[in-house]
């Protein structure tokens, strides 16, 4: 049976394939002492935008950072035994290690969506970030016709306050 976005997410997070990564809702839970106000979105290794991304941190001489990749559904329907795959948790671990080296704070998160530029602004809005870093989208008209194109959905649902940085 199929299950919500957000039931899928909750339910993966107690498998051992999401051991090294956190749940949007698991991060919100850190921000006592963890609070992002930037959110680095990948989907494959880009060390461009990683390297964009601890300039700015640097500059703004902030330590913590969001990591966040968005698995897609395929479908219409949620499917209730769905698990972090092995590209996200290693383009996260890839990306944090990364950044941990050069003396930031990354918090690895994993979302499950339908609609990607959905996710990544619910994310940004929900750890009160106020930049997105997004690298350039790699993906032919023939997938933007079929899924939709998810930098036109994160400009339009974005929070106001939030800077959308793309890397190409």
């Amino acid at each position: 049976p199929d299950v919500t976005t957000e039931e899928a997410e909750r339910i993966a997070a107690e498998k051992p394939a999401a051991a090294r990564i956190l749940t949007l809702q698991e991060a919100q839970d850190l921000q006592p002492t963890y609070a992002p106000r930037t959110l680095v979105c990948l989907r494959g290794p880009n060390l461009r935008l990683l390297e964009e991304v601890a300039i700015r941190l640097a500059g703004a001489r902030q330590e913590d950072v969001a990591v966040l990749f968005v698995e897609e559904v395929p479908g219409l329907f949620v499917p209730r035994d769905i698990v972090p795959s092995r590209d996200a948790n290693e383009v996260l671990e890839e990306a944090v290690q990364w950044l941990e080296q050069r003396g930031f704070t990354a918090v690895p998160i994993w979302r499950l969506a339908q609609d990607v530029g959905e996710a990544i602004a619910t994310a940004a809005r929900t750890l009160g970030c106020d930049a997105i870093f997004v690298g350039a989208s790699q993906r032919g008209a023939l997938w933007r016709v079929l899924r939709g194109n998810v930098l036109s959905r994160l400009i339009a649902l974005a929070p106001r306050e939030a800077r959308i940085l793309i890397v190409g």
